[in-house]
Formats: C-alpha cells, sequence, structure tokens
C-alpha cells in the first residue's frame, strides 16, 4: 500500500488540484487488510484517501459511481482491493 500511496503522491505532484473536486470509488467489495504501520484493520481505500488527506486534498469517498461524475468531479481514484 506504501507503494500505491507514493504513486498517488506522485501524481498529485505532477496534477495541480488546487480547488479540484475528487470522487474515490471504493470498489474493493468491502476488501481489508491490517496496516503494518498502525496495526488497525482497513479498507483498502484508506491509504489513497490518506495519502490526499496528508497533502491537504479533500475527496468524496463512496461505494457507486454517481450518475453525473463527469459535471461533478474533476479527478477519478478507482480502488479496487488487493486482488483487482
Amino acid at each position: 500500500m506504501k507503494y500505491l500511496a507514493t504513486c498517488i503522491l506522485l501524481l498529485a505532484c505532477v496534477m495541480p488540484l488546487n480547488g479540484q473536486s475528487i470522487y474515490l470509488y471504493d470498489r474493493d467489495l468491502g476488501d481489508i487488510f491490517q496496516d503494518p504501520e498502525s496495526g488497525r484493520w482497513v479498507g483498502c481505500e484508506v491509504a489513497v484517501q490518506t495519502a490526499l488527506a496528508q497533502n491537504g486534498y479533500a475527496c468524496t469517498v463512496g461505494t457507486g459511481l454517481p450518475s453525473n461524475l463527469s459535471q461533478e468531479y474533476d479527478l477519478l481514484f478507482i480502488v479496487m482491493g488487493n486482488y483487482c
């Protein structure tokens, strides 16, 4: 998951996201793993959400795609779990 978070951080450095709306589509069907840093059992979307939050970006998390996705959000992350 650290590799994924690093990729997201690099993407955030390349793309200016100031004032952008971000949607995090949690499509992992409830997949969880034990976070090696905290020891907690968390969903796969937590790493992406944490990486964005640590860099000052807020995102909307949902388990379904909104019907008007292209009109409301500028960036879409899709989390498909550990075994996609």
